[in-house]
């Protein structure tokens, strides 16, 4: 007997409740001395023969292996909770009683390339709540799918002989994430999608073969992020969108064949939108909704594309965007120079409260296009790193946002003579001040103390 598995049995009298056996060997002895207490067991590359007498395991995780089925005899592992399978390139099903484990909770079956078929009977496997099967050559699921009403994750990431999703899957009624990210060959979405009352997250990641989503969108109620980057064939979203009421997070990186955005995202409560130049220079209007027709509504957009390289023409993209309702835009790290900040100063925005265009190279003609930009609302301005220096800070100076309460300009060059210049601002509610790692002696510091601000 291997010293190993040796030691384990002549233990204490509570035997361990995990153990890894590192040859077929150690798992013949295993099975040959069965611990029925062993609850968890984590096998690579040694055969799965025997493993059925372990009844006493509640997770069990199995990699590699030459096998094309598990063997009938696991399905007396009827306390299994958690059962994990990973790279069996000849297994090409599941067999039925994977379904039939009366406890199960968590199924994964990932990158097994030879996988193209799932069973009937794992709609029997009532008290799954994840079922992960990315990387798998899957083409269909069962139509059984909508009786697993318990699950709460569906994975199929990178699944990319899927086709089409069942209508069932608008019957899962507590599921709450569904990553189908990278699926190539997906081509539409079922309308029984809008169903899905409880999701929160939908991950379609480079579904490149997606042209369109379900008019059904809107019913989601509870659907929070929506991630559509690279998604692109995507030519537009459905006017219900605005409609999912929870929608926070859109984002829309790489979607290059899509014309515009519905107007209804103007009733979404709070939306950032993320993109990149390729969708800069679309053609994209967000009127106001129904949502809007009060100014004192507190829907608005967010709007973000930190370190996505927009340049000078992508700002001159965006600034076209008819999105009155947007109060936060974060262009931090994206080339943009004096040239592009000029194309701000035109852009109605006026409810803008946060901005964020640190480390641009700006510099003194940046900051001129800025003060002449008609944004009264703006609480919140990040412009470190900017190379602004003296002439910078004083252009700043002129700019009419009296309801500014967090300035950040680090590392811009700034010395004495723009600090003197910064302390004329009139921005009586500033209460938070970032000027490190500038040039600033004593002489700047006492002009600073001089202003008229709350920090």
């Amino acid at each position: 007997m291997p010293e190993n598995l040796l030691n384990v049995l002549a233990g204490p009298q509570q035997p361990p409740t995990s153990y890894y056996p590192n040859t077929s060997l150690e798992l013949q002895w295993l099975v040959a001395y069965p611990l029925p207490l062993v609850q968890y067991l984590a096998l690579s590359d040694v055969s799965t023969d025997g493993l059925g007498q372990l009844v006493g395991l509640r997770k069990l995780y199995l990699k590699g292996g030459e096998v094309d089925c598990l063997p009938a005899s696991m399905g007396r592992l009827r306390r299994l909770q958690t059962l994990h399978l990973s790279q069996f390139e000849n297994m090409t099903t599941l067999p039925d009683w994977v379904g039939r484990l009366p406890l199960l909770e968590s199924l994964c079956v990932r990158h097994c390339g030879a996988l193209t078929h799932l069973p009937d009977a794992l709609g029997e496997a009532k008290k799954l709540r994840s079922l992960d099967l990315t990387g798998c050559r899957l083409k269909r699921l069962p139509d059984t799918l909508g009786h697993l009403t318990n699950l709460q994750t569906l994975r199929l990431a990178r699944c990319q002989a899927m086709t089409q999703l069942p209508d069932s899957l608008g019957e899962l009624a507590s599921l709450q994430d569904l990553d189908l990210s990278s699926c190539d060959s997906l081509a539409h979405l079922p309308d029984s999608m809008g169903s899905l009352a409880r999701l929160r997250s939908l991950n379609l990641f480079s579904c490149i073969a997606l042209t369109h989503l379900p008019s059904t969108m809107g019913s989601l109620e509870s659907l929070r992020i929506l991630d559509l980057s690279f998604c692109k064939g995507l030519i537009h979203l459905p006017d219900s969108l605005g409609e999912a009421a929870s929608l926070e997070e859109l984002c829309l990186l790489g979607c290059e064949a899509l014309e515009s955005l519905p107007g209804s995202l103007g009733r979404a409560t709070a939306v950032e939108i993320t993109c990149d130049s390729v969708l800069a220079g679309r053609t994209i209007e967000v009127r106001n909704g129904s949502g809007f027709n009060n100014p004192n509504d507190e829907a608005w957009l967010r709007l973000k594309s930190r370190g996505r390289c927009l340049g000078n023409e992508g700002v001159k993209g965006i600034v076209t965007w008819k999105v009155p309702q947007l109060r936060s835009l974060d262009l931090a790290s994206n080339g943009i120079r004096e040239e592009g900040a000029w194309a701000f100063a035109p852009w109605q925005v006026a409810g803008l409260q946060s901005l964020n265009l640190s480390q641009n190279c700006l510099r003194v003609k940046g900051a001129d296009a800025l003060a002449v930009w008609h944004v009264p609302q703006l609480g919140t301005l990040e412009l470190g790193s900017c190379d602004l220096g003296d002439g910078g800070a004083r252009a700043l100076a002129t700019w009419a946002v009296p309801l500014l309460q967090t300035l950040n300009l680090e590392a811009n060059n700034i010395g004495d003579e723009g600090a003197k210049w910064l302390a004329t601002w009139h921005v009586p509610r500033l209460q938070t001040l970032n000027i490190s790692n500038n040039d600033l002696g004593a002489e700047g510091a006492r002009g600073l103390a001089t202003w008229n601000v709350q920090c």
